[in-house]
């Protein structure tokens, strides 16, 4: 232990504040939200020399990328990924099952602080080492991991079985997914439970976690925007029809992420089919990779465009360009792509039930809330906006003052949100030693 305390004191020397972050998922152009949040994070965190932050994330091959002298991602393949089995492979949602990271390890000794944001090897292997050396944890909520989890596990069980009548016998009479579901929720909530601070994304989620959690552990992570890269200023309806061939006139519904069952993607594309027979004229864009792609296209050809995964940099015109932004999930926990839309002056049409609800301030105004799941009310939900240009634009300008006026920069939530409960927890710790 003594050995282990003057290592720990050597650290601070050279640092005033080391952290590791620990994300269990790809880095890279399929990457989706939780990815890109620390992205922002890493951004954020160069004007901030008195902390050296180290990013995890998994890739095929190890690599450092230096984003600043203080700042760097370190990409680590993993030790049993999912990658390896096709009938696991999901582009954006790539892992890693293997219980315990030893290359991982053997680096997180010299971080004063460590921050999980999983429950995957990853978080795991940090849980272990932060417990076996007193080094301070941090968890953050970023996916609802039992939604995911349950809807995942359904679509790999009916990658390998295949036929109909033996998945539904597997999975409703069986209850696979609900004890799988309930299986990760109890890790989840351990490893909150393990946790010297806990920060989380909806304020609707503090009842829940105060049954881990005291609330001198709790605070709020709050999700930032780039109100400049994300700007009405960047709207170019002519480039959105040299590149995708829309004309300027049709009305553009945009969706942007995981084209797949756990964003509910069928519901935009059910609900436009619904409109398109009525005779309403629509094209929906989709950027984003996923399992859905294919019955989204057969559903809606031609009136439908799937782009497939964009670099960042070409989504702020496009957001801009577009006429409405349709988000069916409701198993997000504070998507950024809902914040992002409403910043380029998107009325956005988001789920009740979910994370995305936090961003509206009031349906009608700011946004639309749409209670009903069913694609025939999301359908009725944006046919006056379809009907009527100037509701369309009524929202819009709504949208953008509310970001502009209550929604923090990344560098603000940076320095409000995440620094002050690591230095709080570095100084916990050292005072112990």
């Amino acid at each position: 232990m003594v050995r282990q305390q003057e290592s720990r004191k050597a650290i601070v020397g050279q640092h005033s504040l080391s952290v590791g972050i620990l994300v269990d998922l790809e880095w890279g152009l399929y990457a989706g939200g939780h990815v890109k949040c620390w992205e922002r994070f890493a951004a954020a965190a160069i004007d901030f020399p008195n902390l050296d932050l180290t990013i995890y994330y998994l890739g095929q091959k190890q690599k450092e990328v230096t984003i600043a002298p203080n700042v760097r991602y370190r990409i680590l393949p993993p030790m049993l990924g999912t990658s390896q089995f096709p009938f696991l492979h999901e582009r954006s949602r790539n892992t890693d099952l293997a219980p315990y990271h030893l290359g991982l390890a053997r680096q997180l000794r010299q971080h004063d602080v460590l921050h999980i944001t999983s429950a995957f090897s990853f978080s795991r292997t940090a849980h272990c080492i932060a417990k076996k050396y007193k080094i301070p944890l941090v968890c953050s909520t970023h996916t609802d991991l039992g939604s995911f989890t349950r809807i995942y596990s359904q679509q790999i069980i009916s990658r390998i079985l295949g036929s109909k009548w033996l998945v539904n016998l597997v999975w409703e009479r069986g209850k696979l997914g609900e004890r799988l579901e309930k299986q990760m929720i109890r890790r989840w909530h351990s490893l909150i439970g393990d946790s010297d601070w806990v920060l989380l994304s909806k304020q609707e989620d503090f009842p829940l976690i105060q049954k881990y959690v005291s609330d001198a552990r709790l605070s709020r992570l709050r999700r930032g925007i780039d109100k400049q890269r994300f700007h009405p200023q960047h709207r170019d309806r002519h480039l959105l029809q040299t590149t995708f061939g829309i004309p300027p006139e049709v009305p553009v519904l945009l969706f942007v992420g995981r084209v797949d069952d756990s964003k509910r993607i069928m519901i935009l594309a059910q609900a436009a089919r619904h409109l398109l027979k009525q005779g309403y004229s629509l094209h929906v864009l989709i950027v984003g990779e996923g399992t859905a792609k294919a019955k989204v296209q057969q559903l809606l050809e031609p009136q439908v465009t799937l782009s497939g995964a964009l670099p960042q940099e070409s989504l702020s015109w496009i957001y801009a360009s577009a006429d409405m932004f349709v988000f069916p999930s409701d198993s997000e926990i504070s998507p950024n792509v809902v914040l992002e839309a409403k910043s380029s002056g998107l009325p956005v049409f988001v789920a009740a039930h979910g994370g995305s609800v936090q961003f509206v301030q009031q349906s009608g105004i700011d946004g639309i809330v749409v209670s009903d799941p069913s694609p025939q009310s999301w359908a009725d939900a944006l046919t006056p906006y379809l009907n009527d240009l100037r509701m369309r634009l009524r929202v819009s300008h709504a949208a953008r003052n509310h970001i502009e006026q209550c929604h923090p920069s990344w560098k603000e939530v940076f320095q409000a949100d995440l620094l002050p409960v690591w230095q709080t927890m570095k100084f916990i710790s050292h005072t112990k030693l």
